[in-house]
C-alpha cells in the first residue's frame, strides 16, 4: 500500500499473512495508515476484470482426486470464484509453488475469497489510491489481447473508480503505450532495469532505456528494481529532471534502511511487503 511520508515520498506495500491480492488484505493496508494499494489484474475468457497476480491459478479439484490448473485467461468468472475460501461454501483450496518447486496448499492466516477489481473498488474506502497493475502472461502478447485487457480494464475503472485516485503500471512497454492514450490516469512502466534477469525487450533491461521510453512515450515515469535504484541513484536525477516520477519494489524495500535512503533520493513511491514494520517507522499519513 502507499503512505505519504517526508512530504511526497509514498509507500506500497502487501501483508503477507492476509492472503494477498484480496479485500481483506487492502482493508488491513488501509488501517495500517496506506494511501495506496497495489493489486494486479487480469481477465477471464468471459471478459470479466479480476484480481490475481500469476500467470497460472492451481487448485486442488476435491471431486476428481487431482490437481488442476488454468491461465485465468480461459476460465470463466464463475469457476474463478468458486476457487479458493468461500464463506459458506465447499471450498477448492489454492495451491502454489514454493521453494522446493513442488506444489502444496496455499494456506494464509487470514483469508478471503477471490475478488474482482470491481469489487475493489466498490468496497474500499474512496480515499484509499489504486495502483493496478496490468499483468501479461506472455513475453510479446498479440494487439488483440493487450486492446482486451485495456479496455476492459478501464471500463471497470472509468464506472466504479469515481473520484478515487487510480494509476496503471505495467512491465510491458507496449501496454503503457495504449494504456497512456486509453484513458486519463497516470501510467507507469514497471522495469527489473537488467537487475536480475535479461529479457529480449531492450526496453525492459536497463534504467536508461527506462527512462527514455516513459519520455518518448508520455509515461508519468517509471517503476524500478530497488537494487537497481539504490546501486544507480545518478539515475534517478536524470528521471527527475525530465519531469518523470520514480518509484521502486523489490525485496531491498523490505529493509527499513534501503528505503530511507531511496527517500533521500526523492523517489515518489516504494514498495514493499511489510508494511506493518514500515508504517511503524514512516511518518503517519497526511
Amino acid at each position: 500500500y502507499q503512505r505519504r511520508v517526508h512530504g511526497g515520498t509514498n509507500v506500497l506495500t502487501k501483508e503477507q499473512n492476509t492472503r494477498e491480492n484480496t479485500v481483506l488484505s487492502f482493508a488491513r493496508a488501509w488501517k495500517d495508515g496506506a494511501d495506496f494499494v497495489e493489486l494486479d489484474v487480469q481477465v477471464t475468457k468471459d471478459g470479466h476484470v479480476v484480481v490475481w497476480h500469476d500467470d497460472l491459478i492451481f487448485w486442488q479439484c476435491v471431486e476428481r482426486g487431482r490437481d488442476s490448473s488454468s491461465p485465468i485467461s480461459d476460465l470463466l468468472l464463475s469457476s474463478f470464484r468458486s476457487l479458493g475460501p468461500r464463506p459458506g461454501c465447499a471450498q477448492s483450496p489454492l495451491l502454489r509453488h514454493f521453494g522446493s518447486g513442488d506444489l502444496h496448499q496455499w494456506h494464509c492466516y487470514e483469508e478471503d475469497e477471490l475478488p474482482t477489481l470491481a469489487d475493489v473498488m466498490h468496497r474500499l474506502p474512496p480515499a484509499l489510491g489504486i495502483n493496478i497493475e496490468i499483468k501479461t502472461t506472455e513475453l510479446h502478447p498479440s494487439l488483440f489481447t493487450i486492446l482486451r485487457l485495456v479496455s476492459k480494464t478501464v471500463a471497470i475503472v472509468k464506472r466504479c473508480a469515481g473520484n478515487r485516485r487510480v494509476f496503471y503500471s505495467c512491465f510491458d512497454p507496449d501496454v503503457c503505450a495504449v494504456m497512456v492514450r486509453a484513458q486519463s490516469h497516470p501510467v507507469m512502466l514497471l522495469t527489473d532495469a537488467g537487475h536480475t534477469e535479461i529479457v529480449a525487450d531492450e526496453r525492459r533491461n536497463s534504467l536508461e532505456a527506462a527512462i527514455q521510453y516513459a519520455v518518448e512515450t508520455g509515461l508519468e515515469g517509471i517503476v524500478s528494481d530497488a537494487g537497481a535504484v539504490i546501486s544507480q541513484p545518478e539515475m534517478v536525477a536524470k528521471a527527475q529532471k525530465k519531469g518523470l516520477s520514480v518509484m521502486s519494489y523489490g525485496a531491498d524495500n523490505n529493509c527499513i534502511r534501503a528505503v530511507n535512503e531511496q527517500i533521500k533520493l526523492g523517489l515518489k513511491g516504494i514498495i514493499s511487503d511489510v508494511p506493518s514494520v514500515l508504517c511503524k517507522k514512516l511518518k503517519p499519513r497526511v
